[in-house]
């Protein structure tokens, strides 16, 4: 995400490398090669990643740091593992995800050669965002494809670890515990914080999902994590990057996530993308924008509850919650 002002503050900060840590991380691919260049890669705001060029090596790779332990490596390579050949994603060329060599959970993947989604939406005419929309639509639907069991977070070889109830009062527990007690109060001030707990308080019951069928969420299905490419008279995903938040539950959550920005696209982004979803074979409930923007509260509460002030972030969170405060949902 990105605003006019510049990217969005991180949620954790870059890990820093000195030469011999990096040397050792790269030796199970490339000992005794020569790093040319490295540079981190801005997209993402929680792991931390290098684009690393190597001596005589025809294409850079990526080194991949995970700030969220073992158990986020372990799932991620998991994901990769499954949906290899199914969903467009990068090669993972070597892991060490419980930091065996360094003390740092790691992974290196081959470079894909792309354009982030929210890169060329910014400069898209309604053509293409619409072509790129589509092809997105059609890859989300190949990752829901994925069935599980049930709703819920993942143990390291994707069974579900952490249930979830699927009631409509854990959906509001969780926007509102992000609002008051945490943090998000002191960002949204007095007035938006009572509407918005309001709101949530009144849409809860109709949140319950009790029954429904649980698939494969990428959890964080939008612009930076969605590397694009030219496809004749077309365009094609080319990479579906970062499954650190992946879980279980409601296709509407992606969809939702994907969505967030619809209102400042053309009206194809929305359409184009519902269409390639359901050519692809998703299936949609018949509220499904309903659903698709109340589960969106809950990444949009959780990032504001920091204790820190994000300006740029939180300003562009809160402007997504009055959207959707305003819509007749």
């Amino acid at each position: 995400m990105a605003t006019e002002d510049g990217p969005l503050e991180r949620r954790h900060p870059l890990i820093t490398l000195v030469p011999s840590t990096l040397t050792r991380m790269l030796a199970p691919i490339a000992a005794g090669t020569a790093v040319i260049a490295m540079a981190p890669l801005m997209g993402g705001y929680s792991n931390t990643n290098y684009r690393v060029s190597l001596a005589g090596w025809p294409a850079p790779v990526v080194l991949r740091l995970y700030v969220g332990g073992a158990a986020v490596a372990h799932i991620e390579r998991a994901i990769m593992a499954r949906l290899r050949g199914r969903v467009p994603m990068p090669e993972l060329l070597f892991a060490d995800p419980d930091g065996q060599i360094v003390g740092q959970p790691y992974a290196i993947l081959s470079w894909v050669a792309g354009e982030p989604l929210d890169a060329a939406l910014a400069t898209a005419d309604a053509a293409t965002t619409a072509a790129c929309a589509h092809a997105a639509g059609q890859v989300l639907a190949a990752i829901h494809a994925e069935q599980m069991p049930c709703a819920g977070f993942f143990a390291p070889d994707l069974s579900i670890l952490t249930p979830m109830s699927g009631a409509g009062s854990e959906w509001a527990a969780y926007v509102t515990n992000c609002i008051v007690p945490g943090n998000g109060h002191r960002w949204l001030g007095e007035a938006r914080t009572e509407r918005l707990l309001g709101f949530v308080a009144e849409h809860a019951a109709a949140m319950t999902t009790t029954g429904e069928p649980a698939v494969l969420l990428h959890a964080d299905f939008q612009g930076q994590n969605l590397l694009m490419r030219p496809a004749g008279a077309s365009w094609e995903v080319a990479a579906v990057l970062d499954w650190e938040f992946a879980y279980a539950g409601s296709p509407c959550f992606d969809i939702g996530q994907f969505l967030r920005i619809e209102d400042d696209q053309p009206a194809q982004y929305a359409q184009s993308f519902i269409a390639g979803y359901r050519a692809g074979g998703g299936t949609l409930p018949p509220d499904w924008h309903r659903r698709a923007k109340l589960l969106d509260l809950l990444n949009l509460a959780q990032f504001l509850d920091t204790p820190d002030a994000r300006p740029r972030l939180h300003a562009q969170v809160i402007r997504w919650i009055d959207a959707t405060l305003m819509r007749q949902i």
